[in-house]
């Protein structure tokens, strides 16, 4: 599950190679043809691939944090049905790579979209973000792939929700 403490702690410098190396690593995990189908369709793309991909990552059910107030303990249970997180490594690799999907594709389909660090004023502050849309927001991808993932089995059709508001503000 997404520590935005551990993001918050990064200095500029270790924000900066971090998104460096999320950006060359999670290339590499995106087989060839979806590499083709980025590249044909942009945006179009992201809603197959979590077709594809999201089925097969496990959720589970988890304790909350010890050092959460109680008030966000049950806020989280009656907003969220509780705290969820993936079963295995392999199934936050697999987040992972839908978050640098979803933010290449934008990248790649709208010319004034780049990859930066998320603002040290900002929630995502010191995580991979895409940047550049004219409402002045920047793209979390990290939060936005993980929260898709979560409420994928019950609610596919958030992708395409998701596809469609960020497309406004490109």
């Amino acid at each position: 599950c997404l520590d935005y403490r551990f993001f918050e702690q990064l200095t500029v410098a270790e924000a900066e190679a971090y998104l460096a190396t999320f950006l060359e690593e999670e290339a590499k995990r995106i087989p060839p043809e979806w590499w083709n189908g980025l590249k044909a369709d942009g945006v179009g793309a992201i809603e197959p691939y979590f077709a594809e991909f999201v089925p097969k990552i496990s959720v589970v059910q988890v304790a909350p944090p010890d050092d959460l107030p109680e008030y966000i303990v049950e806020s989280m249970e009656r907003e969220h049905g509780g705290f969820r997180d993936f079963a295995t490594e392999a199934d936050r690799t697999a987040v992972l790579a839908a978050a640098f999907y979803f933010g290449e594709a934008f990248r790649r389909s709208f010319a004034s979209l780049s990859w930066a660090v998320g603002r040290a004023d900002r929630a995502e502050e010191g995580q991979p973000v895409v940047t550049g849309f004219s409402s002045d927001a920047d793209l979390p991808v990290l939060e936005v792939a993980e929260n898709l993932v979560f409420e994928y089995k019950d609610a596919p059709s958030r992708v395409a929700t998701a596809v469609a508001s960020w497309r406004r503000f490109a």
